[in-house]
């Protein structure tokens, strides 16, 4: 996955401007605020890239986006402010997807969890789906909803990298990992907005393997920094 040329904080383009595309050939599909874009992944391509002008957006559950290794599919912001996903019960659900970046997006105010990544292995049951999800750049910002509310949630996937993330609020743990192996979380600054011993910064539990953290910052008001089992 390219590291600079497109990206936010290297990228000097002006607001209300697309951004440069990480590949010569990719295209960019614009999402307004509010729009529901489930129906757009039948014509994305490897390497192509959604773009969310700054604004509020729908929560969405996507199903089936699939780029691949060489070229993944971005999920990104058009503006230095990020477009905001305006979290129902859940932000951004990622289903059965693959080779997806998601990159400077905020997230505002998740019920369940701001972002999910999973997928539904009826066809091969106990066995992780391979992701190779990427997510770097983003915020996750407010909650509201039970003691369980997660901000990042990762369940029966494979190969998750989750890079330079900031996490303000949550309820449960700010990166819950479940059932899922070859998963990196590095670089990711949680600050607990709201104090209390049942929150946890990382979270790694059920049938998980290979799961490294790494560079993370965990404030005071965070209960307990890394949980591995029950």
């Amino acid at each position: 996955v390219p590291v600079a040329g497109a990206a936010p904080e290297g990228n000097p383009g002006t607001d209300g401007v697309m951004p440069p595309t990480y590949h010569s050939d990719a295209r960019q599909f614009l999402v307004q605020p509010g729009q529901v874009w489930q129906h757009l992944v039948e014509d994305i391509q490897p390497g192509d890239e959604v773009i969310l002008p700054a604004g509020f957006h729908a929560a969405q559950v996507i199903t089936g986006l699939r780029g691949t290794a060489e070229k993944p599919v971005f999920i990104r912001s058009r503006d230095r402010v990020p477009g905001a996903v305006v979290c129902s019960d859940q932000g951004l659900v990622l289903r059965n997807c693959r080779h997806v970046v998601i990159e400077n997006v905020l997230f505002l105010q998740p019920s369940n969890a701001a972002l999910t990544i999973d997928a539904d292995r009826s066809d091969r049951p106990g066995q992780p789906w391979l992701a190779d999800v990427l997510v770097r750049y983003c915020t996750v910002r407010g909650s509201k909803g039970g003691p369980d509310q997660d901000a990042i949630r990762v369940n029966r996937v494979a190969e998750v990298r989750i890079d330079s993330v900031r996490i303000e609020s949550w309820n449960d743990a700010a990166v819950e990992v479940a059932d899922s192996s070859q998963v990196l979380v590095r670089a990711v600054m949680t600050v607990a907005d709201k104090p209390g011993a049942n929150s946890v910064g990382v979270s790694v539990s059920g049938d998980s393997s290979r799961v490294a953290v790494t560079g993370c910052v965990f404030n005071k008001g965070v209960g307990t920094g890394i949980k591995i089992g029950g």
